[in-house]
C-alpha cells in the first residue's frame, strides 16, 4: 500500500508555516470586521459570510480591507465580500485564481500536509455570491470553472466538491470531468476521486467511464474507493451494482460505510 503522492510533508509543512500569514490582532478594526458580528461578538468567518442585514458602513469598511498590507486580511475580506454578492470581492478572488497562488504566502494552512487550501476556501463564498445574494449566476459559473481549471495543480479538500452539485449546467459537468482526468494524471489521485460523486450525479455514464483510472491503481491511503462507492449511488447498471456490493466487504477505512450509504440512497 502506498500513500497518494504529494509534496514531502515535513519539508512542505515547515516552509508553509514560515510563509503563513498571521490573523489580525484581537480587538483591531480588521479583527472586528472579519470575525465579529455587529454586536461585537466573535462568531467566526463562516458566520460573517451569512451576516444579514449588512450595513452600508460595514460594507464600506470591509471593502477598504481589500487594500490592507496584510495578504491574509485582503484574502478574507474578499471571501466575505464575495459571499455578500459584492463584485469587488469576486474580482479580487478571480485575480488571485488567475495568479495561481504565486504570491509566496500560505493563506489557509493545512496543518497535516502543509499545503495552502485558499482555493478550496473560495468555493462557498463564490456559491453564496449567486445562491444567497443578488449576484450574477453567470459570474459564479465562470469562477467555479476557473477553480476547476486549476484543480489539478492546487490543494482542494471538500469545499468545491459540496458546492458543485448545485450547478448542473453542461459547461460545469465537462469541466468537472476534465479536472478529474488532469488531477489524476498529475498524481493527486485521491483529490481527483473526490469529484467522482459530483460527476456521477451530473453525468453517470461519463463517471463510469473514468472509474478504471482509479480501480486499476494500487491501494492508497486515503483510499479513492470511498469516493467511488459514493459515486455509485448515482450509477445504476448491473456492473455498478456488483462493484458496490463488493465494496460492502472492504476493510479499507470509510469504503464499506460509503457503500452502505449509497445503497441506502438508492432505496
Amino acid at each position: 500500500m502506498r500513500v497518494s503522492p504529494g509534496p514531502t510533508v515535513p519539508q512542505t509543512r515547515q516552509a508553509a508555516q514560515e510563509n503563513t500569514m498571521q490573523i489580525p490582532e484581537s480587538g483591531s478594526r480588521a479583527y472586528q470586521l472579519l470575525y465579529c458580528d455587529d454586536e461585537g461578538e466573535e462568531v467566526g468567518l463562516d458566520d460573517i459570510f451569512l451576516l444579514d442585514p449588512i450595513s452600508a458602513d460595514r460594507l464600506a469598511a470591509t471593502q477598504s480591507l481589500l487594500s490592507d498590507e496584510n495578504p491574509l486580511i485582503r484574502f478574507q475580506a474578499a471571501l466575505i465580500l464575495t459571499a455578500w454578492g459584492n463584485d469587488a470581492g469576486l474580482d479580487a478572488l478571480e485575480t488571485m485564481i488567475r495568479q495561481g497562488g504565486r504570491d509566496g504566502f500560505n493563506l489557509s494552512l493545512d496543518r497535516l500536509t502543509g499545503e495552502d487550501n485558499r482555493f478550496d476556501d473560495m468555493a462557498n463564498p463564490i456559491h453564496y455570491y449567486a445562491f444567497f445574494s443578488d449576484g450574477d449566476k453567470s459570474r459564479t459559473l465562470h469562477a467555479l470553472g476557473e477553480l476547476l481549471r486549476i484543480y489539478p495543480d492546487h490543494s482542494f479538500k471538500s469545499g468545491l466538491k459540496y458546492v458543485l452539485p448545485f450547478y448542473t449546467e453542461p459547461e460545469i459537468s465537462g469541466k468537472v470531468r476534465e479536472a478529474i482526468v488532469q488531477c489524476q494524471h498529475s498524481g493527486r489521485t485521491y483529490q481527483a476521486s473526490q469529484l467522482l460523486p459530483v460527476l456521477a450525479k451530473m453525468d453517470p455514464e461519463a463517471c463510469w467511464q473514468l472509474l478504471p483510472l482509479f480501480t486499476q491503481q494500487p491501494p492508497q491511503v486515503p483510499d479513492p474507493a470511498a469516493n467511488i462507492a459514493e459515486a455509485l449511488a448515482h450509477i445504476h447498471t448491473p456492473e455498478s451494482d456488483a462493484m458496490l456490493n463488493r465494496y460492502l466487504t472492504s476493510t479499507s477505512p470509510g469504503v464499506a460505510d460509503a457503500a452502505r450509504q449509497s445503497i441506502a440512497m438508492r432505496s
